[in-house]
């Protein structure tokens, strides 16, 4: 049986300004009774990527190395991370987002729920740089 996950630290969308590469992007994955959801399950994955879209379908970051980490409880690897370069993040609008996760035994893609969104809306720098 599947166990469900929910996102920690997540505004309703993540804002930033173009050009901004800092902070990176950070998620927690918890499972429904709210613990940490050990994403090294069923085995240490072989890869995490990140991809981004924008409200086109126009691909903005396609299959882009992201982390897997220890969270806040400092044991379980429940989280997610996607250090941005200026080519993420260089053109305003708004974005979906999703970490796909990679073990010998398949894949695991986050968000699973179409509820649960990952959303990232990049404004317009007030200068050129």
């Amino acid at each position: 049986m599947p166990v469900a996950q929910n996102f920690s630290n997540l505004p309703n969308i993540h804002h930033r300004r173009t050009g901004d590469t800092l902070p990176d992007y950070v998620v927690n994955v918890y499972d429904e009774t709210g613990a940490p959801l050990n994403l090294e399950s069923p085995s240490p994955p072989s890869g995490v990527v990140f991809t981004m879209r924008a409200g086109d379908d126009s691909l903005k970051v396609d299959r882009q190395a992201a982390m897997l980490e220890v969270g806040e409880d400092g044991s379980t690897k429940n989280r997610l991370r996607r250090v941005f370069d200026s080519a993420d993040i260089d053109e305003a609008g708004i974005f979906s987002a999703e970490f796909e996760i990679t073990y010998a035994s398949g894949k695991r893609t986050f968000p699973t729920d179409p509820k649960q969104k990952l959303e990232i809306q990049i404004h317009s720098d007030l200068d050129a740089t």
